[in-house]
């Protein structure tokens, strides 16, 4: 993935959302990943500072996409968190990334 692209607040979080559902992603190329660690153990170390900096954006903008999307709902919720990734990708990629 590339630097991240300026966030852009026309669109609210329910709109991305909407915009996202609304794609078929198998059919516009996006690809779909899946990480998983153990939940026993550490999560991978992470030495870049770039990785860092471009991981802790992304992680604020998800907290606050989430927050406006699903503020009563408990953070572990899997389906917001679905949802709230999927808003994400409306608002914070441009296309072509990879």
């Amino acid at each position: 993935m590339t630097t991240l692209p300026p966030e852009q607040p026309a669109a609210g979080a329910m709109e991305a959302l909407r915009t996202a559902q609304d794609r078929s992603f198998g059919s516009v190329g996006v690809p779909m990943v899946l990480a998983l660690v153990p939940a026993g153990g550490d999560g991978p170390v992470v030495h870049d500072e770039h990785v860092l900096r471009e991981g802790a954006e992304l992680a604020r903008r998800l907290g606050e996409v989430r927050a406006e999307l699903f503020p009563s709902q408990r953070d572990g919720d899997l389906g917001c968190l679905i949802s709230t990734v999927q808003a994400l990708t409306v608002t914070s990629f441009e296309p072509g990334d990879r």
